[in-house]
């Protein structure tokens, strides 16, 4: 392994983040940094495009970000497209509006885009107008307390966001989402499983002492960020605690199944890189 990459492990504690973290990296430097979020967070190829000295190692290790990126999509849109009857969408914490490109895909949805940053907010503005979607609503405000009246949307998806607010924040957003959901409306939620992060450090911290490196520079197996990671059940728990049905649906390579098809092998809550619930406001 590279002394550089020795050096980030520590800051990082995982060295696959500091790979696409070089990776992007690399684009900006070359002035392609709207085509690596195009690639990497839309999931598009985009190889012809590419105008970037790219050794073979980060050529394949894009290639890898981009599938995994465009299974992330594929998954979460089945349950967006899943909502049959169209209407008002939320997308909470809607980063660079992939998925707000994905709502306004089925006719007669409209979505507003609510983000703490303000500059992930211009980027998904200028990435969604690239793919011709204009008049985007876009808001920067705190999930925690939303300017919106109560009862005002249909549906809300919350894709990637609790695993970042900080575990004493988890249960006020989830009220937050319950307040603004109609009634008989549905939020989907979609978060890594905490229980696999723990399976694959405890197998990380064995394979990185085998190679003679300090295991416990190895915090966990997800970057740094995601400090309120949870599982389906906790995050039901909470759900549950302010007024949802919920139902909750795991990721077994790749493909989203009903846990309750997997729950007499006892394997769904371990193996899955990450979850859904799908919360319904009675």
């Amino acid at each position: 392994m590279e002394s550089i990459e020795n050096d980030k492990i520590k800051e990082f504690g995982n060295p696959s983040a500091y790979r696409e973290n070089r990776l992007y990296h690399l684009f900006a430097e070359h002035g392609q940094e709207d085509l690596y979020y195009r690639m990497v967070f839309y999931g598009l190829s985009g190889d012809e495009l590419i105008n970037v000295p790219l050794s073979e190692k980060y050529r394949a290790l894009l290639s890898k970000v981009v599938k995994h990126q465009q299974k992330r999509i594929e998954n979460i849109s089945r349950f967006i497209g899943s909502m049959k009857v169209p209407g008002l969408w939320l997308d909470l914490g809607c980063g660079l509006g992939q998925f707000m490109n994905q709502v306004i895909k089925v006719e007669g949805n409209d979505v507003i885009g609510s983000d703490v940053s303000v500059n992930s907010l211009r980027k998904a503005r200028s990435l969604l107008n690239h793919f011709g979607v204009r008049d985007i609503k876009l808001i920067n405000q705190d999930p925690i307390k939303l300017p919106f009246r109560d009862n005002v949307f249909k549906y809300i998806l919350s894709a990637d966001v609790f695993e970042h607010v900080g575990y004493d924040k988890q249960k006020m957003i989830a009220s937050e989402i319950h307040r603004i959901l109609r009634k008989g409306g549905q939020a989907i939620i979609h978060t890594p499983n905490l229980s696999r992060v723990k399976l694959t450090t405890i197998l990380k911290k064995g394979y990185y002492s085998f190679k003679g490196i300090n295991p416990f520079i190895i915090k966990h197996s997800f970057p740094i960020g995601h400090n309120s990671l949870t599982t389906a059940c906790k995050l039901t728990r909470i759900c549950n605690s302010v007024g949802f049905k919920t139902r909750s649906y795991y990721q077994i390579g790749w493909t989203f199944y009903d846990r309750h098809k997997w729950i007499s092998l006892g394997l769904d809550h371990l193996l899955s890189r990450s979850f859904i619930l799908v919360l319904t406001k009675e």
